[in-house]
């Protein structure tokens, strides 16, 4: 791409008092107003000024006066105060010693002619155009002449002045010509763009001088010459109503930021904007990244690892691998796994022509990463094409970048390293490339493949099992809520349906199930279509891949789109990502279809019912007993405060448990943080569920757990509830099977084997010891092939071995070190028929 014009830069800049360091990445805020990035962009914009390796510009290019001009006690000033004590709280958190004070290197510089405000703060530049408001329809005020950037970039006008009279602009070119002069003023070797989205389908209602900006500064940057920047389009208003997705350090840095954004106002004798309506919006920071390469200005790319299947060495409890590919930026979702070396890899499910990957790994402004990463087209053979390894750069959110040229199926970090402690993560993997010409089948299946060969036992489809089940979801509009999906209605009278995508919505069965069949129906008028994935998971905590649609272009229909799967499930979730009709997504039916899964052996019986109860302590009227009364209204709760506390259960022996479920005071809004564990001796505790990254709203079906622990004593430890300093549980159940009960009433005479059913199989011994042999002994009417499956209590494969048989007595050894702790079942079979049994692995 060729430059369009010759770039004379006058600079006019006195000494800094302090010396800002060469940065290898540049990341570039367009700040319509001076407190716009605040709300929207934040805590992206705060890690990016903790980052030394980073140069972090805010470009503000209005004055947000409000149509005031420099009257009204000079508000505009008042608003900038505001930016800047942003910057300076931003730039001092977490720092050893004394700060830099508020001194910052305050200068008028003089850029393609024309006067500009600069202030410099460590690793910080700022600018203020102090272009003048341009009103939300961008008509301007009366007090500026009308001028405003929708205006000049339409031609309504022909030129635009700083409300201070410091410069005019005599054209959009001017001012295009200016803008860039700033970039080849601050950018070094990789950029990236932060920006309100300029999509007025995705950022409805937006204020004129958001959507101007970002698309006159877009075209700004398309002119860079023989370099890739990246772009991130934020969504602005409208994320008031959309789900917090920004909690912890990160929240408490941005409710911080905002509060010095509103003491500048506040202190310069103007009303605070600490209030509902502005609050509204921290903690919610969405946004879509778009690439452009260095050989293209003009590609933009799509992040084709996302949502694809994905595995690893290990993972984390509450930290799959699949999560680091669910298109979630911020450190409330990450793959993790300790102690390094540890491998993560993606399935692409097609071959692609590879150009760029991004890892993210977790950020927190000080620790490093080292890591190489591997392609393969087959998933056998690999490739070295990235070496990371004498990294010391801290990680960033923005996360390091790699042009790479490869063509790959597979994809494979090997994470070597963390300055930290010896965990490894990784927030965010993205690839981008094309389908390769050399692949022979370009298609996507309709459903990812499973290697789990049949769930246990075969399963023909007949009920919809989630007809009228328990549903929630990321959002709904209007009166369209999540339950609306369920109701056994298919006509375009009753759907559920969110905006803007991407949303999830997801539904409970309550029980596991091995489910063959899923069907979506989604809003049917002959043209449009729909774009997603389906999840499942056990537990409602641990999400896999399920089925990836996104590729589909077939318009929605009544009759909507049939999946025929392989697995089990308690949860299944859809993720709609795209509707090409529109930014809203639909769901007029969702069914599924099944039966009750072999492999969960719950017991019917609640163990906790009427069992004695303890606690840390209790609010008067409220309790520890009333936990486990039965009684699941809102008139029995254990409460206490101020959290942190704990309470617990004594089962009076001890169980195998293989559910827990906890229902807290639910009101639809508020969401509570805990985890569980157990003890056999009420002395010694292992931790079982981690429940603290929860951000779901309570319901009065509270929360299931299907989980493999052997226990006499349940303790819940409550850390948190988002509606005050309480903590409340109205009911905990716990299922399983006494462990003296079931062992007495299977043992053999004679010696240590327990039959788990009838006698034509026999499992021994069991328990057994991890990594310890075991025996199966069963009677084969003749010659014949027989296979064995050992599944975990969540149906996932663990073991296959394919056997010959002789007519009569057959024995099988397997060693059980590939088996799960606690539950497995064992699976033989023979002919036609299909003999299960469970084992316990100590």
């Amino acid at each position: 791409m060729k430059i369009l014009f010759t770039l004379i830069i006058s600079i006019a800049i006195s000494a800094l008092p302090f010396r800002i360091v060469a940065q290898s990445v540049t990341s570039v805020y367009v700040s319509p107003h001076p407190d716009d990035w605040q709300l929207f962009m934040n805590p992206d914009a705060y890690h990016g000024v903790k980052n030394t390796n980073e140069k972090v510009v805010f470009i503000h290019t209005t004055a947000g006066d409000s149509g005031n001009g420099t009257g009204d006690n000079n508000y505009y000033l008042a608003r900038e105060e505001g930016s800047l004590r942003a910057i300076r709280f931003m730039s001092n958190t977490y720092t050893s010693g004394a700060g830099l004070g508020v001194n910052m290197n305050d200068t008028m510089v003089t850029i393609n002619g024309h006067n500009i405000k600069k202030l410099t703060y460590r690793n910080v530049v700022a600018y203020f155009l102090r272009l003048p408001d341009g009103y939300l329809d961008g008509s301007g005020f009366s007090t500026t002449n009308f001028e405003s950037l929708q205006r000049l970039y339409e031609g309504a006008i022909t030129g635009i002045s700083a409300i201070d009279g410091s410069t005019t602009y005599t054209s959009l070119n001017d001012l295009k010509e200016t803008l860039r002069s700033i970039l080849d003023t601050e950018l070094t070797n990789e950029i990236k763009f932060h920006l309100l989205d300029d999509d007025t389908s995705i950022n409805t209602n937006s204020h004129s001088d958001h959507i101007y900006s970002s698309r006159i500064f877009r075209e700004v940057a398309s002119t860079i010459e023989n370099t890739g920047f990246s772009e991130f389009l934020y969504i602005d208003y409208s994320t008031s109503s959309m789900q917090q997705n920004i909690f912890g350090n990160d929240y408490l840095v941005c409710a911080g930021t905002w509060g010095a954004t509103a003491s500048g106002l506040s202190d310069n004798y103007h009303s605070s904007t600490w209030d509902s309506q502005h609050n509204a919006w921290l903690g919610k920071q969405y946004n879509r990244i778009l690439i452009t390469s260095s050989t293209d200005t003009t590609h933009t790319g799509t992040n084709i690892a996302l949502n694809k299947p994905t595995s690893a060495s290990g993972s984390e409890s509450g930290h799959s691998s699949s999560q680091a590919v669910d298109g979630d930026h911020t450190t409330a979702s990450y793959w993790a796994a300790n102690p390094y070396t540890q491998w993560w890899q993606v399935d692409l499910l097609n071959l692609y022509d590879i150009n760029k990957i991004v890892v993210t790994n977790y950020y927190d402004g000080t620790r490093y990463y080292q890591y190489d990463i591997e392609a393969s087209t087959d998933g056998v053979d690999w490739s070295s094409i990235a070496d990371f390894n004498n990294n010391t750069a801290t990680a960033s959110n923005e996360g390091n970048s790699f042009n790479v040229n490869t063509s790959a199926r597979y994809i494979r970090v090997n994470m070597n390293y963390n300055s930290a402690n010896v965990g490894v993560h990784i927030v965010e993997f993205e690839a981008y490339g094309d389908l390769s010409p050399s692949d022979s089948t370009n298609t996507v299946p309709d459903t990812i493949p499973d290697t789990t060969p049949d769930t246990i036992p075969d399963i023909t489809p007949g009920t919809n099992i989630a007809l009228n089940k328990p549903t929630s979801a990321s959002n709904y509009q209007d009166s369209h809520q999540s339950s609306l999906a369920v109701d056994g209605n298919h006509t375009l009278d009753s759907w559920w349906g969110a905006k803007p995508y991407e949303q999830w919505w997801q539904v409970d069965l309550l029980d596991l199930y091995d489910v063959s069949k899923i069907i979506v129906t989604n809003y049917y008028d002959g043209t449009r279509y729909y774009q997603y994935d389906i999840e499942a998971s056990a537990d409602g905590i641990n999400w896999g891949p399920l089925i990836d649609f996104n590729y589909n272009t077939t318009p929605a229909t009544s009759e909507g789109d049939t999946f025929n799967i392989v697995t089990t499930a308690r949860y299944i979730r859809v993720n709609m990502n795209y509707n090409s009709a529109n930014i809203g997504v639909h769901i007029v039916e969702f069914e599924a279809y099944g039966e009750l899964s072999t492999a969960n052996p719950s017991s019917s019986t609640n163990i906790a019912l009427n069992k004695p109860t303890s606690a840390q302590s209790y609010q008067s009227g409220h309790p520890t007993s009333d936990v486990v009364d039965g009684d699941l209204t809102l008139d029995s709760w254990w409460g206490a405060n101020p959290y942190s506390q704990w309470w617990q259960v004594d089962l009076l022996d001890s169980f195998d448990i293989d559910k827990i479920v906890v229902i807290n005071y639910y009101d639809g809004v508020r969401y509570y943080q805990y985890d569980i564990e157990a003890s056999i001796d009420g002395i010694n505790w292992a931790p079982i569920i981690d429940f603290n990254s929860n951000t779901i709203p309570a319901t009065s079906q509270g929360n299931t757990f299907n989980i493999t622990a052997v226990a006499r004593y349940l303790r819940v430890n409550m850390n948190y509830n988002s509606a005050n300093v309480g903590v409340h549980i109205v009911e905990f159940e716990a299922y399983g099977v006494s462990r003296s009960v079931e062992k007495s009433a299977n043992l053999i005479e004679g010696n240590s084997e327990i039959i788990m059913g009838n006698s034509d199989l026999l499992v021994y011994p069991n328990p057994v010891t991890n990594r310890e042999d075991i025996t199966l002994e069963f009677n084969s009417p003749d010659e014949n092939s027989a296979t064995v499956n050992v599944y975990n209590i969540k149906g996932e494969i663990l073991l296959k071995k394919s056997v010959k048989t002789i007519k009569g007595s057959n024995k099988i050894y397997l060693n059980s070190d590939t088996f799960s702790k606690g539950v497995n079942v064992v699976s033989l079979m023979i002919g036609n028929e299909t003999l299960n049994r469970k084992i316990y692995v100590e």
